[in-house]
C-alpha cells in the first residue's frame, strides 16, 4: 500500500482498473467509487491477509479455494470480486472490531435472513446466488 502525506493525513492510495480488472492506474480511497484492494496487493494476497485479519486464521494451514471471479460489467455486482471458500469444522476465534456475532448457515438460510430484513453488504444476496445459485440448500 502507498500512502501520501497531505496536509494533516494521509492518503491511501488503491489501483484504479479497467473493465478487464487490469490495473490502469492509481486512485486515492476518497476519490475511488468502491471498494478496491491497496496498491500492489492482488486478490489472493488480500485474501490471505483478511483472513488473519478478521478471522484469526492462517491460510496456510485451511482448505479453502477460489470458488468465482466476478465484474461490473457481465454481474449485478458493484465491483470486480474473486470469491473464496474456506473449509472448516470449527469456529474461528473472530475478530471482535469486525463482527458482533455470526453462525453457521447455509447459502439458502442466509438467503432467507436477508430476505427478512436483516442487514448486509448490498452484493451479498446477489453474491451468493452466484456462486450457489443451483446448490442452494
Amino acid at each position: 500500500m502507498m500512502a501520501q502525506a497531505t496536509v494533516g493525513k494521509r492518503e491511501e492510495w488503491l489501483d484504479l482498473v479497467n473493465e478487464r480488472d487490469e490495473v490502469v492506474g492509481c486512485v486515492c480511497r476518497e476519490e475511488a467509487w468502491a471498494k478496491r484492494l491497496p496498491v500492489r496487493e492482488d486478490y489472493e494476497a488480500a485474501f490471505r491477509r483478511e483472513t488473519r485479519e478478521e478471522l484469526n486464521l492462517n491460510p496456510d494451514e485451511l482448505d479453502w479455494r477460489e470458488i468465482a471471479a466476478f465484474s461490473p460489467f457481465q454481474t449485478p455486482l458493484s465491483a470486480f470480486m474473486r470469491v473464496y471458500e474456506l473449509r472448516r469444522d470449527a469456529a474461528p476465534d473472530f475478530n471482535p472490531d469486525d463482527f458482533s456475532e455470526a453462525c453457521w448457515l447455509t447459502p439458502r438460510q442466509l438467503l432467507d435472513f436477508i430476505a427478512a430484513g436483516d442487514p448486509a453488504k448490498g452484493d451479498l444476496a446477489d453474491l451468493v446466488r452466484l456462486c450457489y445459485g443451483d446448490r442452494l440448500l
